[in-house]
């Protein structure tokens, strides 16, 4: 009697621990990712290639504090793909690992993309910086289309489990169709692209956010979780 009831409680902990654990290293994700995207490179960025070098030159310590932030970033989101695949693969094992594959891809391409970064810093040259910032932000729009079916998968299986609230799931369904659609446009019609609201990209934000928050500090409901 007493191993079954420990082998209860343990069954329970498990999903628990690995919800909370994706939770946290998503915040730190998402929190990792908008420092260097949004302050870092928003801060050197601009619109002309000698104004960018002269922005790069003055904020090269955070420059490189951005490119560590994206390594922290890389390396929690493959703890959060980690431990979400693990957390679903009871609902639908084969989708899980689809998901968790989408996933590697996007983080595949976001780690190729940090040697681009470092281009400025070892290259000399005026309109390296201005050049090199538009290819990774060019690279960074195109994980769109593994992130998207990510998210999508991901919502789909937080529905199907019915261990998350499900206005979650269908919000992280929606980002993944916003994820694929903006990357989509972004490269077969740029001109159109730049008539999109960066507003848009927001519901990503929204739904990543509120599954990391919630996973953070609710963890998933044990009691429904489906074997």
């Amino acid at each position: 009697m007493e191993d079954s009831g420990m082998s209860a409680v343990s069954s329970v902990a498990e999903p628990q621990v690995q919800a909370r654990a994706a939770g946290i290293a998503y915040l730190i994700t998402i929190a990792a990712g908008m420092f260097a995207e949004v302050y870092v490179r928003g801060s050197v960025r601009s619109g002309d290639p000698v104004a960018t070098a002269e922005h790069l030159r003055q904020l090269e310590s955070l420059y490189r504090l951005g490119v560590l932030a994206d390594g922290v970033m890389l390396i929690s989101y493959v703890v959060v793909t980690a431990m979400l695949y693990a957390l679903f693969k009871p609902v639908n094992a084969a989708l899980s690992m689809l998901a968790a594959l989408f996933s590697a891809i996007g983080i595949a391409m976001l780690t190729s993309a940090m040697a681009i970064l470092l281009l400025p810093l070892v290259l000399q040259g005026s309109s390296i910086a201005f050049e090199a910032l538009r290819v990774h932000g060019a690279t960074y729009g195109l994980t769109g289309l593994f992130f998207g079916p990510y998210c999508v998968l991901i919502g789909w299986l937080a529905l199907r489990s019915g261990w998350l609230p499900s206005w979650i799931g269908w919000l992280m369904m929606i980002a993944g169709v916003a994820f694929v659609l903006d990357a989509s446009v972004e490269l077969a019609a740029p001109a159109i692209a730049r008539r999109i609201p960066d507003a848009v990209m927001l519901i990503s934000l929204l739904a990543e956010g509120a599954l990391a928050i919630w996973l953070a500090v609710f963890g998933v409901r044990p009691t429904s979780r489906r074997e």
